[in-house]
């Protein structure tokens, strides 16, 4: 959203401490429409202050700032790009690219064009752009865990196991989708039963999101294991699928696209009834 002025008005007098001087001066900076640097002079704010109250005020303000809109054309391309993100990726990168353009660095668009990256499969884009928006805001957990799903998607397994044990999920929504990504990663590796195990709690942290039983049904089929229950649930989450539970985990967009595959698996359970 555009915040309003309020947002960006200088601090009383007599906020002396240095942390909110750094506040006052980014958000002049934003008043300039100069993110970068505001987001900076934070992130250096924030490595010399020892307060831990004072530190966490200073990372959410930087995320604001990372995230602000500078335009109300620039928030409607990037709000037209997430709306034509799944009926057309082509037109949504073009909304998504022509709101960088006006909003410099506002890493909510840049989580859109990961979004369209990795619908097409474009790990090494994703990785630029993630990159890119880990240099305004490090400590954004949406950012973080993109990262990780790209380092999946790129299989770099040494980068993903290290940055996987130094994350710290914000909630229970973030530890579930940790889970399911290192499921991921240890079904590649052919470690089915650890794989099993991180899904299973996916499934249990939030049963609306359909991958988690995709990935248990690909788990179970390795294991024998009996996966009807988890193809049932999988095809009656496809096939009334909302908008809400398509955009459940922003970090994957491209959800029930193994239905026909599903479908076969459990009509093959049934004919060997």
């Amino acid at each position: 959203m555009i915040l309003p002025l309020v947002f960006f008005m200088s601090l009383s007098s007599h906020a002396l401490d240095s942390g909110a001087e750094a506040i006052e001066h980014a958000r002049e900076l934003i008043l300039k429409r100069s993110r970068h640097q505001a987001c900076e002079l934070l992130s250096t704010q924030i490595k010399i202050t020892n307060s831990s109250a004072a530190k966490l005020k200073l990372i959410s303000e930087r995320t604001k700032m990372a995230q602000v809109f500078f335009s109300d054309r620039g928030q409607k391309y990037y709000e037209a790009g997430k709306g034509q993100l799944h009926s057309n990726t082509d037109l949504s990168l073009t909304n998504f690219d022509q709101a960088m353009a006006l909003e410099d660095g506002n890493t909510l668009v840049a989580m859109g064009k990961m979004r369209v990256a990795l619908l097409k499969d474009q790990c090494a884009k994703a990785k630029d752009a993630v990159l890119d928006a880990l240099g305004l805001d490090p400590a954004d957990t949406q950012l973080q865990l993109f990262e990780l799903k790209i380092l999946s998607c790129l299989h770099d397994d040494v980068q993903f196991e290290k940055q996987i044990k130094a994350m710290k999920p914000s909630s229970p929504q973030d530890q579930a989708y940790l889970d399911f990504l290192h499921g991921q990663n240890l079904f590649r590796l052919g470690k089915y039963r650890l794989s099993l195990e991180k899904f299973m709690r996916m499934m249990n942290q939030i049963p609306s999101f359909s991958e988690g039983y995709y990935w248990a049904i690909k788990a179970g089929v390795k294991l024998n294991r009996n996966i009807r229950p988890w193809a049932e649930k999988y095809l009656s989450l496809c096939g009334g699928l909302t908008d809400k539970e398509r955009n459940l985990i922003p970090q994957e967009p491209l959800v029930c696209a193994g239905y026909k595959e599903i479908e076969s698996e459990l009509a093959k359970i049934n004919i060997d009834r």
